[in-house]
């Protein structure tokens, strides 16, 4: 809102970039409660023509014409970080809220497979109790370098429900490693993986065992925040 009255007032151009677009889930997610974000987020579709969005599925849910410009990479970052010495066949990496489905993770994998959860949030101790049976899955909670554990891990993991991008998708294939994701329609990271690699809720397991014994192909220099920025660089000069 601010933004928008500055340049409203300075007669300057107004670029919104969208990384995910609620809607209706306002309610889901807060109840009654979530009508002031469900109006806030609704004149904020109003404020400007120049819209970029980081993903399909975003620009669907907004309704609006956008520029497509995913998120970026610090491929130097990646390429100098050291694989971990702690290493598990499964990593997960995120916010430990309802949202990740990290707790139907848990009780999919039970004693198949060593599994790493990194992230910090309000699930994070209710998590720790699921897992607290099973010596094969360790919560690590947060740690220093995500990336030494994604290039020390065997497959990536994301159960997750909603992504309005899905960025450690990306991470963990600039880290070499396959990624495995959950089909769920909020989820936009299934524009990110090749088919074969997308599970359901029912064969999850298969689709892990395909994964451990599969090399990827990843273009990382299209995600290379270099060449994002020029992207970025064009919606502003038009």
């Amino acid at each position: 809102f601010p933004a928008w009255l500055v340049c409203k007032l300075k007669r300057k151009k107004l670029v919104v970039t969208w990384h995910e677009f609620w809607g209706e889930y306002w309610f889901e997610y807060l109840g009654l409660k979530g009508i002031f974000g469900y109006i806030i987020e609704w004149f904020t579709k109003l404020f400007s023509k120049n819209i970029i969005c980081v993903s399909k599925l975003t620009q669907k849910r907004l309704g609006k014409e956008c520029n497509i410009i995913p998120n970026g990479l610090d491929l130097d970052l990646i390429k100098n970080s050291k694989p971990s010495n702690e290493n598990f066949d499964l990593l997960y990496v995120g916010r430990l809220i309802k949202e990740k489905n990290v707790d139907f993770l848990i009780n999919t994998v039970k004693k198949k497979y060593t599994l790493g959860i990194v992230g910090s949030g309000p699930e994070l101790e209710r998590l720790r109790k699921l897992a607290m049976p099973y010596s094969n899955i360790k919560v690590l909670g947060k740690v220093d370098n995500v990336y030494s554990y994604m290039k020390s891990c065997k497959v990536f993991i994301s159960p997750s429900k909603r992504e309005g991008f899905g960025i450690t998708i990306i991470e963990a294939m600039a880290c070499g490693k396959s990624v495995v994701i959950m089909d769920y329609k909020d989820n936009a990271g299934v524009e990110l993986v090749q088919k074969e690699f997308i599970a359901n809720e029912d064969n999850l397991l298969e689709k892990i065992d395909y994964a451990l014994n599969q090399k990827i192909k990843f273009d990382a220099q299209k995600y290379n925040w270099k060449n994002i920025v020029k992207e970025v660089e064009e919606v502003y000069k038009k």
